[in-house]
């Protein structure tokens, strides 16, 4: 697609929050695309550390959006579906406002409305759903949880691919379940990590630019 240019001499995020501002406007009418606008405005005002504002916007889009009506024609027309994504990243929005129980609660609608309708096969839909799920259930002390549903959403169905499948989430799912198994294991004796110390030492699995941005901006977490 047109690579997006901005204005000289204007602030980039000013000039994309005035971007969904504008999209919101033209999509009054039609519903999913209408979510899409709004989180893209969501995502906006957070870039400008607005993130009360933020989660006012995803709380909107969450009155008219359904995941299991509009998350797979909203991932067909625009490539992913960004309004989970938004309601992941609002978890971590409100982690930061001190709200931690609603940090939670919207994780629960994520994992219980967002997840299940994300294809297996595309794993890289799943993590950008998980990861920041996770980190606000680790820090509210829900670890058993946090390695079950990485487990269920991305270890099995990994299991069942084999070895000849590629996907932008690969590289990061081994060291997510190495993190996992160390929190839940602290106990556990150096000689059981031998191989994932030796995959860690041989540097083989690299991870690109562009792949490395998708994390930092779809899920605010780098590998």
């Amino acid at each position: 697609g047109k690579i997006l240019e901005f204005p000289d001499g204007q602030d980039q995020a000013d000039y994309l929050l005035g971007v969904a501002n504008k999209f919101v406007s033209e999509t009054e009418y039609q519903c999913f695309h209408h979510c899409r606008a709004l989180a893209l405005k969501a995502a906006s005002l957070a870039q400008q550390l607005n993130f009360d504002k933020a989660v006012e916007v995803i709380n909107d889009m969450n009155r008219i959006y359904d995941p299991v009506k509009h998350s797979r024609i909203i991932a067909e027309e625009y490539g992913s579906d960004h309004c989970c994504n938004a309601m992941a990243l609002s978890a971590l929005w409100l982690k930061h406002l001190g709200l931690e129980q609603e940090a939670i609660t919207m994780c629960d609608d994520v994992i219980e409305r967002c997840l299940p309708e994300i294809d297996e096969r595309n794993m890289l839909g799943r993590i950008l759903l998980l990861i920041p799920s996770i980190a606000v259930l680790l820090a509210s002390g829900q670890l058993e949880r946090s390695v079950e549903l990485f487990t269920h959403f991305v270890m099995e169905p990994v299991k069942r691919f084999g070895q000849n499948w590629s996907s932008p989430a690969k590289p990061v799912i081994r060291p997510m379940s190495l993190l996992l198994k160390i929190c839940s294991q602290p106990e556990v004796f150096i000689t059981e990590l031998d191989d994932d110390i030796e995959w860690l030492l041989n540097d083989e699995e690299k991870m690109p630019d562009l792949v490395d941005t998708i994390y930092t901006s779809k899920a605010q977490w780098s590998p």
